[in-house]
């Protein structure tokens, strides 16, 4: 169940992220700042699943090896 609601998490960040974009492109913002903007989206997420892994190895509820 935690998992579905992880996935649907995502999936509505990469909508938000995809309508901001689309937002930069009508204002006029220049390629290479979106593309370090995207930089910057992608490294959020992998430090978000970072902790995500971290909670569940520290709160027991993955099992190192399982």
């Amino acid at each position: 169940m935690e998992r579905a609601a992880f996935g649907e998490e995502a999936h509505q960040q990469q909508r938000r992220q995809r309508r901001e974009r689309d937002s930069r492109q009508q204002r006029g913002f220049r390629r290479d700042q979106q593309a370090a903007d995207q930089v910057d989206d992608h490294r959020r997420r992998l430090r978000d699943r970072v902790h995500a892994v971290v909670f569940a190895y520290e709160s027991g509820l993955v099992q190192p090896g399982a």
